[in-house]
């Protein structure tokens, strides 16, 4: 992972000096630097592979912060919501700026500013790592993405975000036998909005809210006439966008089941019918 960030920031900033793990750089190293700390990582599933927190401390000669300024800029544009590849493993992931870390540091005895920045990494899934099967997904996925004419994923984000895009993926699943022959199938589901616009997330939040409650039911198979019912809409635009989601929609409908039982052959009866 630090060597995909690493080769993002050399490649995008070509005022940087180089980037280095924590315990190379002294007093004399050639300025502007890059230093990279990695935390831990937490194992994730659905719809991201992990996530981890960085810091990248950028050290400038002890001039003037104007440069200083400068750097921060074009790190958070280098990272923030990129897809990156890391060269040695082949890991995709992207980054989310979560802001700058304390005060600026002056440190006189190696005659440098300093500045350290945080970000949230997070693991994006193979292409292949995970399989939707669910018709749900596919058919909310191609409605919204008609709604709202941007990317629409499915399930989890695979190798790639772009921006602005959205993503479903099932949370739960219940049925309930009616009778017999029908089943009442209820699923949840959880719609992510990503950008690096509030307002561009809010307005399509608001849209696929005032949608999904006017019309109510959502297209399953027009060819068959099957339809899902919207039952309940809870938004929580606060959310983390990529590892929670914001939008959470309850949805149902009405299976009947075909069983292989002998068909009525004879009445028997006794008995006046008045």
């Amino acid at each position: 992972m630090r060597a995909g960030i690493r080769q993002a920031l050399i490649d995008n900033i070509p005022e940087l000096a180089n980037c280095y793990e924590p315990n190379v750089p002294n007093k004399d190293t050639l300025k502007p630097y890059a230093v990279i700390l990695q935390g831990t990582d937490d194992e994730e599933s659905k719809p991201v592979s992990f996530v981890s927190n960085i810091e990248i401390w950028l050290y400038e000669k002890r001039t003037t912060f104007k440069k200083l300024d400068s750097l921060y800029k074009q790190v958070v544009k280098a990272l923030h919501l990129k897809t990156i590849t890391d060269p040695t493993t082949n890991q995709t992931f992207t980054a989310v700026f979560n802001g700058t870390i304390g005060q600026d540091i002056v440190d006189e005895e190696w005659d440098a500013i300093a500045r350290g920045i945080s970000f949230k990494v997070i693991g994006l899934h193979n292409d292949n790592s995970i399989e939707s099967v669910d018709e749900w997904v596919e058919a909310i996925s191609k409605y919204t993405q008609s709604l709202v004419n941007t990317d629409v994923y499915r399930d989890c984000f695979k190798n790639s975000i772009n921006t602005p895009s959205v993503l479903w993926r099932v949370v739960d699943i219940n049925q309930r036998a009616i009778s017999p022959c029908l089943l009442n199938i209820e699923k949840i589901l959880v719609c992510h909005v990503v950008s690096d616009n509030r307002k561009q997330i809010q307005n399509i939040l608001d849209t696929i809210i005032n949608d999904f409650s006017i019309k109510v039911k959502i297209p399953l198979s027009i060819k068959e006439r099957r339809y899902l019912t919207v039952t309940g809409i809870k938004e929580n635009s606060e959310a983390d966008m990529i590892t929670q989601g914001q939008l959470t929609v309850m949805f149902n409908r009405k299976h009947f089941v075909d069983e292989d039982n002998p068909i009525m052959e004879h009445i028997y009866g006794n008995g006046i019918l008045n």
